[in-house]
């Protein structure tokens, strides 16, 4: 049979501004262009991403929260993974309160979301298996699922 084809990579390069002012005209580019639809859905996921990678440049990151844990709660996987770890940071860094983390990250850890989004999925699930404050039933239950 034919080979199928691959998925177009989506490569976006964002320098971290040096000034302040700078981080927080990015920060309000990134809030802005997060709550509008963005497609084709391979971009959209490449920018959820890389805003997630560049929370700690941002002055003030939990404006992002919203668009995060909206794109979280999406019903497709992979597009929910792709927010993990913005979230993730959003919660171990800034204070966010995601009491459905663990319990959405477990239901992410699918035969599918290891196939087509592992990076993404273990780069998250490796650290909150090794918290020590995450409760024995959710750290079983995580480890269960990968």
């Amino acid at each position: 049979g034919a080979a199928k084809a691959a998925p177009p990579r989506v490569l976006v390069v964002l320098p971290a501004p040096a000034s302040k002012v700078a981080r927080r005209a990015l920060g309000h580019a990134w809030v802005a262009a997060l709550k509008k639809p963005i497609t084709p859905k391979s971009v959209r996921l490449a920018a959820l991403r890389k805003c997630g990678a560049m929370l700690g440049a941002m002055p003030e990151p939990l404006r992002l929260a919203d668009a995060f844990v909206a794109a979280l709660a999406a019903a497709d996987e992979v597009e929910a993974c792709s927010a993990l770890r913005g979230v993730f940071t959003l919660v171990t860094r800034h204070g966010l309160d995601a009491p459905d983390f663990v319990d959405r990250l477990v239901a992410l850890t699918t035969a599918r979301t290891l196939r087509e989004a592992p990076a993404d999925l273990l780069g998250v699930a490796a650290p909150v298996l090794g918290a020590s404050r995450l409760p024995d039933l959710q750290r079983a239950a995580l480890a269960a699922a990968l």
